[in-house]
């Protein structure tokens, strides 16, 4: 199985600028400008945006929902303070904050083009620390790579994967 990490996404926009710009000031990415491009980063992630002129051949953006990629979520904390934050910024909501299973509330946005984000809450009060994996103690996390490395393609640098399974077997602490 390949070891596979997170790179980027990757955005078409006809005002690469102003697609940024709605990142930064919704979303709190940091634009990074390099020669003849936009990127910005965003949670963790690489967003590279890519400019859209007439006759390139690009599409227009299909009307969600459709088949293929629907959005990308990201995690904040306190889902209603920060909907209202945005809402006072003109952004337009598909699904305003809603609990869809204890314990996790979701929202939907849409950004330039159509781009369709959700924004989502984990209470801990409501599920429990032990019950989201993100907040599990690190030595639990540990001692389950295995199931994490195939189930949820969880992949580590080989040479630190190693490492790391070594000391998960083991009840030493990290060297």
């Amino acid at each position: 199985m390949p070891i596979v990490t997170w790179d980027h996404i990757h955005l078409r926009s006809p005002d690469p600028e102003a697609t940024a710009a709605w990142l930064e000031d919704i979303l709190g990415g940091v634009i990074v400008r390099g020669p003849g491009r936009i990127d910005v980063k965003l949670g963790g992630a690489n967003v590279f945006i890519a400019p859209v002129t007439a006759g390139d051949g690009v599409h227009t953006p299909p009307v969600t929902p459709y088949q293929g990629l629907d959005h990308f979520g990201l995690t904040v904390k306190d889902i209603d303070a920060v909907a209202a934050e945005i809402k006072a910024k003109g952004v337009e909501f598909t699904k305003e904050p809603t609990t869809i299973r204890p314990g996790v509330r979701i929202c939907f946005i849409r950004g330039p083009q159509g781009i369709s984000v959700e924004l989502l809450e984990h209470l801990e009060s409501q599920i429990g620390i032990a019950a989201h994996p993100s907040r599990r103690p690190l030595r639990g996390l540990l001692r389950m790579r295995s199931n994490l490395l195939k189930h949820n393609n969880l992949m580590l640098r080989s040479e630190r994967r190693e490492r790391l399974e070594a000391w998960a077997a083991s009840d030493s602490p990290i060297s």
